[in-house]
């Protein structure tokens, strides 16, 4: 599933869902809607600063990606110019039904968690913080086991970990639960897919996301 976002001033009433399914992650109290960083590029701001209740996120019907109809794999691209060493959810279930993808500790490490099972964090290889912005990928086999990529170079495989062996039930983009892990950082592309992605398919990700973030291009499909 690929989403990009539609807004109206600068406050991100909707991020729409490209691939015909209509899971479109929209916001329609103005207290709690993310805002568009550039008019030219698809940056939108999350912020936590404010109390639990207005802490910025979008919701939609729930997507469920099941590994036994083959793996999944989430993609999003986020920019390293206000990220805190919190915990912050990229996507979850709001009702906090023990699915998220979180990164951790100014993006450092990455955790899984799904289908109720106990959360698996990974450290990534050295330090991000001297990038711009950070591609990350997380593309889970049928067996559970599931490898991550940051700016295309896999990061490590969990191999007898099985994080997502179960449903990753997603519904809320930018926090868990109904306040659980907010975001405080911005996103500028979301890809969702329900299958585990081949070599070819995460080549031909990294080109696309290299040409929609560094020159902005305007989205086209995958």
């Amino acid at each position: 599933t690929d989403f990009t976002f539609q807004s109206v001033d600068h406050e991100v009433s909707k991020w729409e869902d490209r691939s015909g399914n209509s899971n479109d992650f929209v916001q329609t109290d103005t207290d709690k809607q993310p805002l568009r960083l550039s008019t030219t590029t698809r940056n939108v701001h999350f912020s936590n600063t404010g109390a639990s209740s207005t802490d910025d996120r979008m919701t939609c019907s729930q997507i469920t990606l099941d590994t036994s109809s083959g793996g999944w794999a989430v993609s999003w691209t986020e920019l390293n110019d206000d990220w805190d060493a919190s915990s912050m959810a990229i996507v979850g279930d709001k009702d906090d039904n023990n699915n998220f993808i979180r990164t951790n500790t100014s993006g450092d490490s990455i955790d899984v968690k799904a289908g109720g099972s106990g959360p698996h964090n990974v450290t990534l290889n050295g330090s991000l913080t001297n990038d711009l912005y950070f591609h990350f990928l997380i593309n889970c086999a049928s067996n559970g086991n599931f490898r991550i990529y940051v700016n295309g170079n896999a990061q490590t495989n969990t191999g007898s970990l099985t994080a997502a062996t179960n449903d990753l039930l997603i519904d809320q983009l930018g926090m868990r639960g109904s306040s659980g892990n907010p975001l405080n950082g911005s996103i500028r592309e979301l890809i969702i897919v329900n299958r585990e992605l081949t070599s070819d398919d995460i080549t031909e990700l990294n080109n696309y996301i290299d040409q929609v973030t560094l020159a902005g291009l305007t989205q086209t499909s995958l």
